[in-house]
């Protein structure tokens, strides 16, 4: 499991997650894949969530961002289609 220690390695894990959130939106979206919709909702929430984690709403950042960072691979809407 990978820690993150600083606001600059939570940004670019973050940055990670949700670089492969777009990447499978795109996959569903091209291909009429209806669960785009559920991947998109998503992809705006870990969006908004990095901007908070940025801004240092959240008490515990570390652990927050570890949250998000696991969402995009343990949601089953969120797996490849293929």
């Amino acid at each position: 499991m990978e820690f993150v220690r600083n606001q600059v390695e939570q940004v670019q894990t973050m940055n990670h997650v949700i670089d492969v959130m777009r990447q499978r939106l795109h996959v569903f979206q091209e291909s009429g894949d209806h669960r785009a919709v559920f991947q998109r909702a998503y992809l705006l929430m870990t969006q908004e969530m990095q901007r908070r984690l940025v801004s240092g709403f959240f008490h515990d950042t570390v652990w927050m961002e570890r949250v998000l960072g696991g969402m995009v691979y343990s949601n089953p809407c969120c797996k490849d289609p293929y």
